[in-house]
């Protein structure tokens, strides 16, 4: 390739009147317009084609400097540029990168790219002899991969790794006075709905936990991981731990879940039921205050009945008092019935 420079010997004004840099531009008879090509005529009657690439104007040390690159018509060769963006955000649609070609280390043409997208530079042949490169882009690692005829390249930007640590400590809500918590609960952390770690937490220590060193991103897709923090405890019901809470961990008591047990024994004073008066049935009403509702007891010979009941009313916090009585027995053999037994759940 042949090269002819020339020279310019007037004198240009750099700005006007307002102050703003002139735009000075540089053709060949028969050009069109940058990045366009067209012919001209050269020696014996060859054809030239002109290609003006973006930058071949620039101001140097007040001096404008033009790089046109003439080739016969047919001797030109296409490179396509394509981008991939692999991050959290909006980079797919948004995301900047600049792009040069290269002969040697002289830029010969660029262009800048938005969001996943392509270009296609035309340029004198051979490809052979170009290169494309990507101007770094900070926070993001790039993969760069070519065709062995140089004139597809293909750049993914992938959103560099970092990591953090999750901490919190759980809470717990609507304890009432008095009930007594679990010594130890396990904590399970989640990553995109999957379990990763769990952790034993303690109530000597203060129920805290940690999960530390974590990936932020998904490197195959560059969107950032989903954590959760969660637990399971009988009585409770969880509100886990995400980011928009900043991973606290919550627990709410259940009112409903918790029951109370007791356990009610007849006694017999019959010799044994030696006359076999005893009654084969024995019901005794179990009255819990605050609510309306009767519970009975069907108590069989010397059976022994496991009554479970709600352990506190509907405040979730009074607990409830039951009282035991036993019902009319027919007949004078048996002891009459003392005081009611009553306790608080």
């Amino acid at each position: 390739m042949n090269t002819a420079t020339y020279t310019f010997e007037e004198t240009f004004d750099v700005y006007d009147a307002d102050g703003k840099l002139y735009t000075y531009t540089v053709a060949e008879q028969g050009a069109v317009t940058e990045n366009q090509v067209t012919t001209i005529a050269g020696k014996d009657g060859a054809e030239y084609g002109v290609t003006y690439p973006k930058q071949n104007v620039t101001l140097v040390d007040g001096a404008a400097e033009l790089v046109a690159l003439n080739t016969l018509d047919g001797d030109q060769v296409t490179i396509t540029v394509s981008k991939t963006w692999k991050g959290p955000g909006t980079e797919a649609a948004t995301g900047k990168a600049t792009f040069q070609v290269k002969d040697g280390d002289t830029v010969v043409d660029s262009c800048e790219l938005t969001g996943d997208d392509s270009h296609t530079f035309t340029l004198p042949k051979p490809a052979a002899s170009y290169d494309v490169v990507e101007v770094a882009v900070e926070g993001y690692t790039t993969d760069k991969t070519v065709n062995d005829e140089k004139t597809a390249y293909s750049f993914t930007n992938t959103i560099g790794q970092s990591t953090f640590d999750i901490t919190g400590t759980k809470a717990w809500t609507g304890v009432p006075e008095g009930e007594n918590l679990p010594e130890t609960v396990t904590v399970i952390l989640n990553r995109n709905g999957e379990k990763i770690d769990e952790g034993v937490i303690t109530a000597a220590e203060g129920w805290n936990y940690a999960f530390e060193g974590l990936d932020k991103y998904d490197l195959t897709t560059g969107k950032e991981y989903v954590y959760t923090v969660t637990d399971s405890v009988g009585g409770f019901t969880a509100t886990d731990g995400v980011k928009s809470n900043g991973y606290q961990l919550t627990n709410a008591f259940v009112p409903d879940y918790w029951k109370t047990s007791f356990e009610v024994i007849k006694a017999w004073n019959d010799g044994g039921n030696a006359d076999g008066d005893r009654p084969e049935h024995l019901c005794g009403p179990v009255c819990r205050r605050y609510l309306p509702e009767v519970r009975r007891a069907d108590l069989r010979y010397l059976e022994a009945y496991l009554h479970r009941s709600a352990k506190y009313a509907t405040d979730g916090k009074t607990p409830i008092q039951y009282t035991v009585k036993e019902g009319t027995v027919a007949g004078d053999v048996f002891t009459p019935p003392g005081p009611a037994l009553s306790w608080t759940a």
